[in-house]
């Protein structure tokens, strides 16, 4: 379990890092410029993926032996969208010349995010780690060769570079699993049974991210660069919540609700120190490390975005356990569309604090839906 962890505090950790490379190397308008790029990447492989980790992982735990044939047929079947999202790239105006290196990104993406279900399944945790550990040092080693000489080009192909760096460790590592058997074929029965998992995926990608997504369309480069960073590291402030819960979850299914209540408010206790704490830690990174000289109020409307999701965290585990996945859709998607509002009337008027402060009322109103929910569910099954 503590490796999984270390290997899903790689993509965070990875931005923090390459982004201060940027930055200090040149500004944090080119790491705006690039973050754009980021986001468009991100929004064509998670709608590539189509929920395939958790749709394959309950057919490989259904289906014991075929995990080759599973993989094959999934990767065949969606790869038909790549060419797809390529085109609706072009068809948006990206510059040819970016454009080639996106479509290349893309398609490494693809086949990385692909692997994850069999990094899952087959627990091989150290072996990730350490391609995301070479992958994040080739795109280092790169940026750091052209020192102040960057562009977005130069920082676009650094890091597919380390895309395809560790896409093809992975890749290597898994072969003897992935190859020994060449039975593949196109379904589209994924398509249709997965979309539970898309549509779930989406709700979450949308009400975590809709304020970067505006703050790209509204704000200067230089803010969304700044921004990019900030709302990264708070992400991963509220992702210690799932570290934490994740040993716990078989127990919360199989114990009663009244157990499932009382994790929640220790959880919530918890979420309180990590958000006190990530007041100075966040200040220490922000303003000593990255020399953005925010002002105090960005690190407490921080504080006050991260408290949230650690008591709502279990409130979902126990939806979860009496299928009620509709109910956390409908309020993921609710809570995204709050902070899309809160987003375009706030960043015209204060940027980066505006957007920060969509994000955090728009997580307490997420707690409040689910802590009407439960208390419902409650009453209900009371009476």
């Amino acid at each position: 379990m503590v490796e999984n962890s270390v290997r899903h505090l790689a993509a965070p950790a990875t931005n923090l890092i390459v982004s201060y490379v940027v930055i200090s190397a040149t500004s944090p308008e080119l790491w705006g410029r690039f973050a754009v790029d980021l986001i468009v990447v991100g929004l064509g492989v998670h709608f590539l993926a189509w929920g395939n980790k958790e749709y394959l992982l309950r057919a490989m735990s259904a289906e014991d032996g075929s995990v080759a044939s599973l993989w094959q047929s999934s990767l065949l079947s969606r790869s038909l969208g790549v060419p797809l999202v390529i085109l609706a790239m072009a068809v948006f105006g990206i510059d040819g010349d970016v454009l080639i290196w996106l479509a290349g990104w893309i398609a490494l993406a693809f086949l990385y995010q692909s692997l994850d279900v069999v990094v899952l399944f087959g627990h091989r945790f150290r072996l990730a780690i350490g391609a995301e550990a070479l992958g994040l040092a080739t795109t280092v080693g790169l940026l750091l060769v052209r020192g102040a000489d960057l562009d977005e080009g130069a920082v676009v192909a650094a890091w597919v570079s380390g895309v395809l760096v560790k896409t093809m460790v992975l890749f290597i590592g898994l072969a003897p699993t992935l190859c020994r058997e060449r039975l593949g074929r196109l379904e589209s029965r994924q398509f249709r049974e997965a979309l539970p998992f898309v549509l779930l995926g989406l709700s979450g990608l949308l009400h975590s991210r809709i304020d970067l997504y505006a703050m790209a369309l509204l704000a200067s480069s230089d803010d969304m660069g700044r921004y990019q960073v900030t709302i990264g590291l708070y992400i991963a402030f509220q992702a210690v919540a799932a570290f934490v819960l994740m040993p716990f979850v078989r127990e919360l299914y199989e114990s009663s609700d009244d157990h499932g209540h009382a994790a929640a408010g220790r959880l919530a206790a918890g979420g309180i120190g990590i958000a006190v704490l990530s007041v100075p830690v966040a200040w220490l990174l922000l303003n000593r490390i990255y020399g953005f000289g925010f002002g105090l109020e960005v690190f407490a409307i921080g504080a006050l975005m991260v408290a949230p999701v650690y008591r709502f965290a279990p409130r979902i585990y126990l939806l979860y356990k009496h299928h009620e996945e509709r109910t956390v859709i409908a309020v993921n998607f609710a809570g995204a569309a709050v902070n899309l509002v809160l987003a375009v009337f706030l960043i015209p008027r204060w940027s980066i604090i505006g957007a920060l402060g969509a994000a955090a009322i728009s997580q307490w109103f997420i707690l409040a839906c689910y802590e009407i929910v439960v208390r419902r569910r409650s009453r209900t099954a009371g009476a």
